[in-house]
């Protein structure tokens, strides 16, 4: 069915899978997900949640996941930045010690637990000016603008990035025996994500399988893409696959990037469990959940599919048609 999606019926093992002109992914039972032994698949989460919100299958399914979260440093100071002003925080070094706490209860849901590397996040990063935070705060649209235009980097920001490579390097040495990393998308155009992505395509060039996923909840901005779910083939314009292709530019052709995708179906008693762990993270919830893009627990489709890509595959073929 050319750009939907059909049902097939096929369960394995209780897993429901669907096919559409991706890749079906139908798992293994769980205790022979894993098929070497020695496998160790190491999910860099840019921030505490994005590995249970964009990851929750391979951590659910397969025993050898292990999380690695990237920024999770928290700030000399007792200032408070923007985003944790929004959220009602009164300190953001305070504020990060509870994230890293309902991070290790969320993961408690499948038993793991996390490693952080203890960089700054892109707020922690910006000079801490009470007036420039308050302006950010209060103005959501003047600051998307702001912190997209790199020759205000210096003026913004008191402390750089990451260097990708240093960041690559970090990851390695946190987690030596890794076999497979898994990286985001960048969807949605989040600093920290692209980083981490980045650092993603040093190691795929060190020669390590790196697989990238798609970023919730950004990716639901326009929904789910038209080529996904059969309820959505009657849109006359696919939005959501126009926005998600536009973050893999120069990266996979948008038509190899719906041939390569991994699609995982979640049952609904894993979209129950991935619902309490992200309900965990209890200070990062209400953002999270709020607006018309994001509502991640009102929407009935929204913890339904998972969205991967194997990094090689995708270069592979989008020279091929090159």
């Amino acid at each position: 069915m050319k750009g939907g999606t059909s049902r097939t019926g096929c369960t394995d093992q209780g897993f429901e899978c669907v096919r559409t002109k991706a890749k079906t992914y139908l798992p293994n039972p769980k205790v022979n997900s894993v098929s070497v032994q020695n496998e160790r698949i190491v999910i860099c989460s840019p921030h505490f949640d994005d590995a249970v919100l964009s990851c929750w299958s391979l951590l659910d399914r397969e025993h050898a996941s292990t999380v690695v979260n990237v920024f999770t440093g928290a700030p000399s100071s007792d200032f408070t930045y923007c985003y944790d002003q929004q959220n009602g925080a009164l300190s953001s070094a305070i504020h990060m010690q509870q994230r890293a706490a309902e991070d290790r209860h969320a993961l408690d849901v499948v038993g793991k637990f996390p490693i952080n590397l203890g960089m700054l996040e892109r707020q922690y990063r910006l000079r801490p000016s009470p007036w420039l935070h308050k302006l950010l705060r209060f103005a959501p649209l003047l600051r998307y603008a702001l912190l997209r235009l790199p020759f205000l980097d210096s003026a913004l920001h008191s402390i750089a990035p990451p260097d990708v490579v240093q960041l690559a390097d970090a990851i390695t040495r946190a987690v030596p025996d890794a076999t497979s990393i898994w990286v985001p998308a960048g969807i949605g155009g989040h600093t920290d994500h692209m980083l981490v992505r980045q650092a993603g395509l040093v190691l795929a060039a060190r020669g390590l399988k790196v697989c990238i996923y798609a970023d919730m909840p950004y990716l639901l901005r326009f929904g789910w893409p038209r080529w996904l779910k059969v309820a959505d083939r009657e849109r006359p314009v696919d939005r959501a696959s126009a926005y998600w292709a536009g973050y893999f530019d120069g990266l996979v052709k948008p038509e190899n990037l719906i041939e390569q995708a991994r699609v995982v179906h979640l049952t609904p008693a894993e979209r129950l469990r991935k619902a309490e762990a992200i309900r965990r993270y209890a200070t990062q919830f209400d953002p999270v959940n709020a607006g018309r893009v994001n509502s991640l627990l009102r929407r009935e489709d929204a913890l339904a599919y998972e969205v991967f890509w194997e990094l090689e595959s995708l270069n592979a073929k989008a020279s091929k048609g090159r």
